[in-house]
């Protein structure tokens, strides 16, 4: 099977980063000896390219790539956007008051820009650090240009968990899914990364069978059972490790190496 791989699909936080959120040991030695072997490296993550620029400059990765948690599907080397979903205002709207009442700190994102409301210093740390791109804006409700591809929210798990279940019970066109025990992703109805994954490959002419996929959380799940080899992370809940055909160690000892050494360069 590792013979026939012709695109690995890498998911970004807890996978590629380390839990400081730098490029994980081993990842861009092992990134750059998968391409030598003329095997495409595609990102799928719930960020958008505004967060991920310096990924894509220290890896040159600067070619097909989903973000947004499958809402965006893209080829950066041409410019041209290949499948992109938008959430409804209205539920937006909604989950922005909802963040508010709980004091939860939320992002909205569209491929070029990402907006918050408030700005802890942590999240200012970060943002330094791995020049980051968000705007801090006075009034989410007011400053959203257009309709966003994803909204995230962070909160202790019970309140997000709270949230998810508002929207469930009332039967609104959009999905929220867990991208960490303290995060919550929301996007549209039909987005998720393994029909994003299906997207590229057809556009690609891959099939499925000969793609690879490497992930550690729950929004990676869908990609598992389409692709022809799946490794969970060693971080990754039970769940997903259970999903996967390989599991990996953890993101911050080597993981992403390790499966990338044993799919395509007959390493261990």
């Amino acid at each position: 099977m590792k013979n026939k791989i012709q695109l690995i699909a890498i998911d970004v936080d807890g996978t590629l980063l380390d839990d400081n959120k730098f490029i994980a040991p081993g990842a861009a030695e092992a990134i750059q000896a998968v391409k030598a072997r003329g095997v495409m490296v595609v990102l799928v993550t719930g960020r958008n390219k505004p967060t991920l620029r310096w990924i894509f400059d220290e890896l040159d990765l600067w070619g097909p790539f989903i973000g947004s948690g499958g809402a965006y599907v893209a080829d950066l080397s041409t410019g041209e956007i290949i499948e992109q979903h938008t959430l409804p205002l209205e539920d937006v709207n909604q989950l922005i008051r909802m963040a508010r009442e709980r004091h939860l700190m939320m992002f909205v994102d569209h491929a070029e820009w990402m907006l918050c409301e408030m700005e802890p210093v942590e999240y200012r740390d970060i943002k330094r650090l791995h020049k980051y791109a968000w705007k801090v804006v006075p009034d989410l409700l007011a400053a959203i240009p257009e309709p966003p591809m994803k909204a995230l929210v962070f909160g202790e798990h019970n309140q997000l968990e709270e949230i998810k279940k508002i929207f469930e019970t009332n039967q609104r066109p959009v999905q929220l899914t867990f991208t960490a025990n303290t995060s919550m992703d929301m996007v549209s109805q039909e987005v998720n990364k393994g029909h994003a994954l299906t997207v590229l490959a057809n556009y690609l002419n891959i099939p499925l069978s000969n793609i690879a996929v490497i992930g550690d959380y729950h929004n990676d799940l869908e990609m598992f059972p389409i692709a022809g080899i799946s490794v969970a992370m060693g971080n990754a809940p039970e769940i997903v490790k259970q999903a996967a055909s390989l599991i990996a160690p953890n993101n911050n000892e080597g993981g992403l190496a390790w499966a990338l050494k044993k799919i395509i360069l007959d390493e261990e």
